[in-house]
């Protein structure tokens, strides 16, 4: 049965698939509803795609979140908002004498705490505000006195808030036209983040880019439009559209990038 689910799905994606066959398995066998940790989109639709029809699925606010919690509960189950054990947490900083960014915060969050990155959710950045998601079981753990003091060199402190207050942040994201001579991995690696296509191979054989959430090791994969690409150090390129070719044969794709001061 296992063995069939797998032969539609990578093969970095079998722990996953193991870990939400086993939730699906425990909540049927014992009729009680399972809160997942944050999940990707990626995740979220391998497991949606697991579950059975006589399962029930909920997801997590805000549902334009990137990273959310699903539960997965028996037909008899009525939802809870309190189930999805989920918390908001929001970090106070003097904005006048600086900014923190998302890699910032996020660094910090799990460098000074040792947490598992699947507990914390979206990290929101403003001009004068930064926000995450958290599990609400592990909200004392970052309000102990002296867990986190500085981010960035600010000194911040941080406050439970709740969750309806959450801030909207605006894309930042740069959209620009790029000439290929291909949809290859390395050669939208290369041309995305204007370096040589020696490096990019390197960086895909090295487990540095993902495809959709999962990390692709083959350089000569195949992109398609819709495509979303997390480069390590770098930041986020998705493909938005394909726009034909030139008179040289080159294919014009237009992309959106989100990119740190590494990758500009």
């Amino acid at each position: 049965m296992t063995a069939d689910i797998y032969q539609h799905y990578p093969a970095s994606e079998r722990n996953f698939i193991d870990k939400g066959l086993d939730w699906i398995r425990q909540v049927n066998d014992r009729q009680v509803f399972h809160c997942t940790y944050f999940l990707n989109p990626r995740e979220r639709e391998i497991l949606s795609g697991l579950a059975n029809a006589q399962d029930v699925l909920f997801f997590s606010e805000p549902l334009s979140a990137e990273y959310q919690k699903m539960i997965i509960a028996p037909a008899y189950y009525q939802l809870n908002p309190t189930d999805f054990d989920l918390a908001l947490l929001e970090i106070h900083f003097p904005s006048k004498f600086g900014h923190i960014s998302h890699r910032q915060i996020l660094g910090a969050l799990l460098g000074e705490t040792g947490l598992d990155r699947r507990e914390i959710g979206d990290v929101l950045v403003s001009e004068q505000q930064a926000q995450f998601f958290v599990s609400k079981h592990l909200v004392s753990h970052f309000l102990s006195e002296g867990m986190i003091r500085k981010i960035g060199g600010l000194a911040v402190k941080l406050k439970e808030i709740p969750l309806d207050k959450v801030i909207t942040t605006e894309d930042e994201a740069v959209t620009s036209m790029l000439l290929v001579t291909s949809l290859r991995l390395d050669k939208l690696v290369a041309a995305s983040l204007n370096i040589s296509r020696y490096l990019a191979s390197n960086m895909v054989q090295s487990g540095q880019v993902k495809v959709n959430y999962s990390v692709i090791l083959r350089t000569d994969s195949l992109l398609s439009e819709g495509d979303l690409l997390s480069i390590r150090g770098y930041g986020r390129i998705k493909i938005l559209r394909l726009h034909g070719f030139t008179k040289k044969g080159k294919m014009k794709v237009e992309i959106s990038s989100f990119l740190s001061r590494k990758g500009r």
